[in-house]
């Protein structure tokens, strides 16, 4: 220990390997604390903790990255890494993580929006370096995470969510075939969601209920769900109905065979579920249902249930939510339910199955019209061709 000419006290402590560690303080009190805390993490064998701020954000978010591999899905993991480029070409990345405070990531945002980066990722941006520096708080290295303190930029709030109808749901289902129709059944009935209905097997299909055990990855094998956890899900009639007449267009395939396959057999992968998604939104424009993607098929289902008066926590039980998610998507729909006007799912569809077979009647007997109207026209402008063509035979025979 030392005293410095500026009036500081220095003390150094060796901390093997010929390195020592050195810092300088103002009140005795503090040196000799100092000094003490560094001997005892000497003796216990904990002195690499000591340097442990020193990390780079770089280094930290290495450690992250390798830590959660096995907890993430692939796509996952590769949104990930796209957002943690946009750190990675920052100084931010080299520093020190004792040396990040709020202004350090203040700096990072004001960069990142100046140089035209979304607002949206930028704030996705921000909440993987609050995650990452988690890490380094949780373990002792830092003791604040300076992530949390600077203000996310605010971003337009999501569409608000606007369910399909039943007929709507009946109409889309019109423009499909048996596969892709059942498939639109499922997630607009059941409410699964997509990896869910993809991973599904036959055997999973009761008489009430229908089990979800498994999501899948991008090249169609199985994985847990998006919660980790299995649930069942009620199964209304036009669903099973739609599940029975299916498998047996399908040939009746096995108990364990999975419920959607490609042409050739195998199990759906993810563009596979893309090519699927370009034929839902052609069926769309036919059917004149305004949907934007084959996901917002599960607020069909939520609406549904809600609608009947099932409650809100057993509603997000059976779409894979928690309460809290589900009143912040579905708070309108809620507020818009008529306590005096409740019906079941059930009842529900098979009205819509009822009026869309009306509408099919008619649309199929105002086409036969059509053709019929045709076929008279033809007939008419042949007859006409041909009394033409008798005047022009006698006009030459008279000549």
């Amino acid at each position: 220990m030392d005293y410095l000419p500026s009036g500081k006290i220095r003390v150094r402590v060796h901390v093997g390997g010929g390195k020592y560690r050195t810092k300088s303080f103002s009140v005795l009190e503090d040196a000799v604390a100092w000094q003490l805390s560094m001997n005892r993490s000497k003796e216990t064998g904990t002195l690499h903790k000591v340097d442990a701020d020193l990390q780079t954000f770089r280094e930290l978010a290495a450690e992250h990255m390798t830590a959660k591999v096995d907890d993430l899905s692939e796509k996952t993991y590769r949104n990930y890494r796209n957002r943690w480029k946009h750190i990675e070409g920052h100084p931010i990345a080299a520093m020190p993580i004792r040396a990040i405070g709020p202004e350090e990531v203040e700096g990072l945002k004001t960069d990142l929006l100046t140089a035209g980066v979304g607002r949206e990722m930028v704030r996705s941006v921000l909440a993987l370096g609050q995650q990452i520096m988690e890490r380094a708080v949780r373990f002792g290295r830092i003791r604040s995470n300076a992530f949390k303190a600077v203000d996310k930029p605010k971003v337009r709030k999501a569409r608000r969510v606007r369910p399909i109808s039943p007929l709507g749901v009946e109409r889309l289902r019109g423009e499909m075939n048996v596969s892709d129709a059942l498939l639109v059944s499922v997630i607009a009935y059941s409410g699964l969601r997509p990896g869910e209905v993809r991973a599904q097997v036959w055997s999973e299909i009761g008489t009430r209920r229908i089990e979800v055990e498994n999501g899948t990855n991008p090249d169609g094998s199985l994985k847990p769900t998006k919660t980790e956890e299995e649930r069942s899900v009620r199964l209304v009639r036009a669903l099973a109905d739609d599940y029975a007449s299916a498998r047996v267009a399908l040939g009746n395939p096995p108990a364990t065979a999975r419920v959607f396959l490609t042409a050739d057999g195998r199990p759906w992968t993810e563009e596979d579920w893309r090519n699927f998604a370009k034929r839902f939104k052609a069926a769309t424009r036919r059917a004149g249902v305004d949907i934007r993607r084959p996901y917002d098929l599960r607020h069909a289902a939520a609406s549904l249930w809600l609608h009947e008066g099932i409650s809100i926590v057993q509603v997000a039980k059976w779409l894979g939510h928690d309460a809290k998610t589900l009143m912040g998507v579905y708070a309108h729909v809620i507020e818009d339910l008529d306590p005096n006007d409740r019906r079941t799912a059930d009842e529900v569809i098979a009205e819509a199955r009822r009026e869309y077979a009306k509408e099919r009647a008619r649309a199929d007997a105002e086409y036969a019209r059509s053709v019929e109207r045709r076929a008279k026209a033809t007939l008419e402008r042949s007859a006409r061709r041909r009394r033409l063509a008798r005047a022009r035979a006698r006009d030459i025979s008279v000549t």
